[in-house]
C-alpha cells in the first residue's frame, strides 16, 4: 500500500529514549530502539552513553516561507491505484526544493483524485484544511510531503533519510489546468510510521514545518 502511493523508499530511523526526552523540548521525540550499549558517542552532541539521531539532522524544525517554493515543477499522470468508480482518475505533482544542499530536502504537493478530500470526485480548485484521511500516505488526496536528506536522480526521488506527511495547515489551489498554481500556511508535518499499513503519521515522531509557500508551475502531462 505504502509503495503504491508513496515516491522514494521509506526508511525506518529509530531514535534513542535519552534523544525523546531532550527533543520534548524542541518540539521533536521518538522511540528507544534498545542502542544504549553502543560505544561511540554522538560526534556533534557529544553523547557519551550512546549515538543519538537527532530529528534536526534531518530536517529542521522549522523550514521556513517558501515563497516560491525553489526548482518547482508539476507533472499530470494517471492514478496507479484509480477507485473502482473512478477508473480515469489522475494525479497532479508539484515538486520542489525545501531546503538546500547536496541531499536537499525536498517538498511534494500532490492531488489525487478520488482520495480524501477528493472522495468520489476529481481534484477540484478550493482552499482546504490538512486534515483526516489527508493526513495518511494510503488515504489521502491533498498529500503534501517532507523527504529530508533526499537523494534525486534525474530529478526523481530514489532515496531519503526521513519522510514527513502533512497533519496540519491550509492548502489553497488556485489552477490545475495548464499551470498548477497555489498557496499554502502553516504546514506542519511528523514523520511518517513505517509501520503502519496506512502511512499514518508516527506518534512521537520527528516534525517540521513550512509557515508559508506558494506554487507556479506549468503541468507537464505523462
Amino acid at each position: 500500500m505504502l509503495g503504491s502511493r508513496h515516491p522514494a523508499p521509506l526508511r525506518s530511523h529509530v531514535v534513542l529514549s535519552l534523544a525523546a526526552a531532550l527533543a520534548l523540548a524542541a518540539g521533536c521525540g521518538g522511540d528507544d530502539d534498545g542502542g544504549g550499549d553502543q560505544e561511540q558517542p554522538d560526534a556533534a552532541l557529544d553523547f557519551v552513553d550512546g549515538a543519538v539521531e537527532v530529528c534536526t539532522d534531518f530536517a529542521a524544525l522549522d523550514l521556513g516561507a517558501l515563497d516560491p517554493i525553489p526548482g518547482q515543477a508539476a507533472r499530470q499522470a494517471a492514478n496507479p491505484a484509480p477507485p473502482d468508480d473512478n477508473p480515469d482518475a489522475k494525479t497532479l505533482t508539484l515538486q520542489g526544493t525545501a531546503a538546500n544542499g547536496q541531499t536537499p530536502d525536498v517538498i511534494s504537493i500532490e492531488l489525487w483524485d478520488g482520495y480524501g478530500t477528493f472522495e468520489g470526485t476529481d481534484a477540484a480548485t478550493g482552499t482546504y484544511e490538512i486534515a483526516g484521511d489527508d493526513t495518511a500516505v494510503s488515504s489521502c488526496g491533498i498529500c503534501i510531503y517532507i523527504y529530508s536528506n533526499a537523494t534525486l536522480v534525474d530529478g526523481m526521488i530514489v532515496d531519503s533519510e526521513k519522510n514527513y506527511i502533512a497533519t496540519g495547515g491550509t492548502l489553497t489551489v488556485d489552477s490545475i489546468e495548464l499551470n498548477f498554481t497555489g498557496s499554502a500556511s502553516d504546514l506542519t508535518f511528523t514523520e511518517i510510521d513505517q509501520t503502519s499499513v496506512m502511512g499514518s503519521p508516527l506518534e512521537g515522531g520527528c516534525t517540521t514545518g513550512v509557515p508559508s509557500a506558494s506554487f507556479a508551475a506549468p503541468i507537464q502531462v505523462e
